[in-house]
């Protein structure tokens, strides 16, 4: 019983882990504008590859 119980846990905080870093990968590919889109570059950017 115990060992199942444990088992289960691990799996638990395993997924909710993944799922904050999925979430934080697609919230800061979605919230943070594009350099590019800036009329100015933002201070201390370096040389930007903008089409």
């Amino acid at each position: 019983m115990r060992r199942t119980l444990t088992t289960r846990f691990v799996i638990a905080m395993s997924l909710l882990v993944l799922l904050c870093c999925v979430g934080w990968a697609l919230l800061a590919q979605h919230v943070v504008p594009d350099a590019c889109s800036y009329a100015d570059p933002p201070p201390r950017a370096q040389y930007l590859h903008c089409p």
